[in-house]
């Protein structure tokens, strides 16, 4: 069976090239890792064949660059799409510190260099997407009929001391990261999206998010009846945005969480990921099998979620050379 994934990440040459590349992190991931992040050729395409993915579509890894990084970025992935095409799709890396310049850079991305969408961080320095000077970036996203894939990002250096306690300061930057907190700020980045009434204004924004739904499948019930008290008038309610606009990434392998999400999302919205390679491909192959074994989707349903959705949502051919 086919495989599409979404949100497999890279660190481009003019990033890794830029002074901010420090601000990755990359020396704490292996060397190994470190060198499969640069490779958008056949090195990952052995990989790709490893773990039985069809299509990956690839992402810079989210962090808040120049327009010019952002461009050459992007052109960098345009490069390895035209030159396998059949095995590449890519998002749009955008500079979000500056909606204008993320506005055109989208533009650029989706008119010329036929990228699907784009995967950006979940706040901008603090500042997340909701804030008015983003209301013209998210009418070119609507526009373009274009998907935005939100990304957890590290939090920035005011929210990040809400999560140091009684522990050591490594503990607390992981509980602020990848072990809770990034994952709560992209569900919360959500619901301030709902709150501030940006779907009313963009009624057919298209919006992805992962890790099988950033904690919001879980609340679901409960975000449902806070959203729809009297006093709260939108034309567009919690349940349209979440069944209309809202797609779901798995971008992480536990059955539970998988569970949890077939269960408050249509089988119509997930969507297969690695987050690749910060896992590895093994981790992912594993995963498939036990989504087979466990009859938690039918056949037809799992066609949907490892490529058939994605197939649709993003236009990609999956055929494999």
């Amino acid at each position: 069976m086919p495989v599409i994934s979404l949100e497999d990440h890279f660190v481009s040459e003019a990033l890794h090239a830029s002074p901010s590349v420090s601000n990755l992190g990359l020396h704490m991931f292996p060397p190994q890792v470190v060198s499969k992040l640069r490779d958008i050729r056949e090195g990952r395409i052995d990989d790709l064949n490893h773990g039985g993915i069809s299509v990956q579509v690839i992402s810079a890894i989210p962090s808040l660059e120049s327009p010019k990084i952002c461009r050459d970025t992007n052109l960098q992935i345009s490069q390895s799409v035209r030159d396998f095409p059949h095995r590449f799709s890519g998002f749009a890396c955008l500079p979000m510190m500056d909606p204008a310049a993320a506005r055109t850079e989208l533009e650029y991305c989706v008119e010329e260099l036929k990228f699907p969408g784009a995967l950006v961080p979940n706040h901008a320095g603090g500042t997340f997407y909701d804030a008015e000077q983003y209301l013209p970036f998210w009418k070119k996203v609507e526009e373009l009929n274009t998907l935005i894939y939100i990304h957890p990002t590290p939090p920035d250096p005011a929210h990040a001391k809400f999560y140091q306690g009684n522990y050591s300061k490594d503990l607390g930057t992981m509980l602020g990261m990848h072990l809770w907190g990034w994952h709560t700020d992209v569900g919360s980045h959500i619901l301030r999206l709902f709150f501030s009434g940006l779907f009313d204004k963009c009624p057919k924004l298209k919006i992805a998010i992962g890790h099988m739904g950033e904690m919001l499948p879980f609340m679901k019930g409960r975000i449902r009846y806070a959203a729809a008290q009297s006093w709260l008038k939108y034309e567009r309610t919690f349940d349209k945005v979440w069944d209309e606009n809202l797609w779901f990434t798995t971008s992480m392998f536990d059955m539970g969480a998988m569970t949890c999400l077939v269960r408050s999302a249509s089988i119509d919205r997930i969507m297969y990921s690695v987050d690749y390679p910060l896992v590895p491909m093994d981790d992912s192959v594993d995963f498939i099998r036990q989504l087979r074994e466990s009859g938690l989707l039918t056949e037809q349903e799992l066609e949907k979620v490892l490529y058939k959705n994605a197939e649709q949502l993003l236009g990609i051919d999956i055929r494999c050379e």
